[in-house]
């Protein structure tokens, strides 16, 4: 694997040299393919190669304390298991942004983490008479197994609760154990997937909707759409007449549904800049658009992006802030509008992509 990924690298190196050669003097255009060529390798090997490294090794980390949870069923190593799956939480909220191409085909992401929970049939999964295993799983719909499912299963109830539920109820750790050992399948096949597409992603320089900084456009935009509706919009009551519902966040239960957004928006700001760890010339949208003769909207964007960063970082605890500071968490849903307009209308514009985002997209 390791000799294969060594060929495709020198492969992809000698393809962006020889783009490079064939583009220098000639017209605009050109020059344009091979700055979109920097861009989109700089994401996929800073940005899609790395973040599915990291999620897969948080995954396996997850595995081997849950295992040993199994083992000796107590609070701290339950603490333990509950704050890798922040972790692993949070990681997943970044490898959303890489959910296009081949990935976004093979629909992988719903089989990873696909929220609300539906509760009521999880409860009565577990409580069936069929044997618990990593195939069961695997056959089971995706609304009731991933994340949202083990955010269930680690914090229904209070830590000493949860405890004893799992030390009386064997079925319920089995369930655990193999949402677990089954996550780190998907994160592997997941990981995978990018990795024999990557070489086509990074050469699909064209501009129509297949093309690859088209595919990245409509994903800034998904995250703050699917945030302003989905993450903040229904637990605000925006589908039920004002009732605000705290339970209605992406992870009321371990009450991470900030961190998440967090998490995410700090993805989201580095697939902007391309400012992505360990890259070596962080070429993002940024330098694209300055290419462009577009430097002024590029202030204008990061004067929203920093608009953001002060919403959210008025706000500490989603759960109750949703309640108690309403006025700030809508100063956050409403930061977030702003930055999406800026992305729909005069980013799309300037760079020539094609929206393809809509109202019903969605986790």
């Amino acid at each position: 694997m390791k000799n294969k990924n060594l060929i495709i690298s020198a492969c992809l190196t000698i393809a962006l040299l020889l783009i490079m050669a064939c583009n220098k003097n000639e017209n605009p255009e050109n020059k344009l393919m091979e700055q979109r060529v920097f861009q989109l390798n700089n994401m996929d090997k800073y940005g899609a190669q790395q973040v599915y490294e990291s999620f897969s090794i948080a995954c396996a980390d997850l595995q081997e304390v849950t295992e040993i949870f199994s083992q000796t069923i107590n609070q701290e190593n339950l603490t333990i298991v509950q704050n890798q799956w922040k972790t692993v939480g949070k990681l997943f909220k970044k490898c959303e942004f890489y959910d296009i191409g081949a990935v976004n085909s093979n629909y992988i992401q719903y089989r990873i983490h696909r929220w609300p929970i539906a509760t009521a049939v999880l409860q009565d999964t577990i409580h069936g008479d069929t044997p618990i295993s990593t195939d069961y799983i695997a056959n089971l719909g995706s609304h009731i197994i991933g994340i949202g499912a083990l955010e269930y299963l680690l914090y229904e109830t209070d830590i000493e609760n949860n405890v004893v539920s799992f030390q009386d109820d064997s079925r319920r750790l089995d369930y655990l154990l193999e949402t677990v050992r089954y996550l780190k399948i998907k994160a592997d096949e997941m990981q995978t997937i990018w990795n024999n597409y990557s070489p086509d992603f990074v050469l699909a320089t064209e501009s129509r909707i297949s093309g690859g900084q088209n595919q990245m456009t409509n994903v800034l935009l998904a995250y703050l759409e699917e945030t302003i509706k989905l993450r903040l919009g229904k637990a605000l009551g925006e589908e039920t007449g004002g009732l605000i519902d705290h339970t209605l966040l992406e992870a009321p239960l371990s009450n991470t549904s900030l961190d998440f957004i967090k998490s995410g928006f700090e993805e989201w700001k580095v697939y902007f800049s391309g400012d992505f760890p360990n890259s070596v010339d962080n070429y993002g949208f940024d330098d694209y658009l300055i290419a462009l003769d577009s430097e002024p909207l590029v202030t204008t964007i990061y004067s929203a992006v920093t608009d953001c960063d002060v919403a959210l970082q008025q706000l500490v605890d989603l759960n109750t802030d949703i309640i108690n500071n309403t006025d700030k968490v809508n100063n956050l849903k409403d930061a977030f509008q702003t930055l999406a307009v800026l992305i729909k209308t005069d980013l799309a514009s300037v760079i020539g992509v094609t929206i393809t985002v809509n109202d019903s997209d969605g986790d």
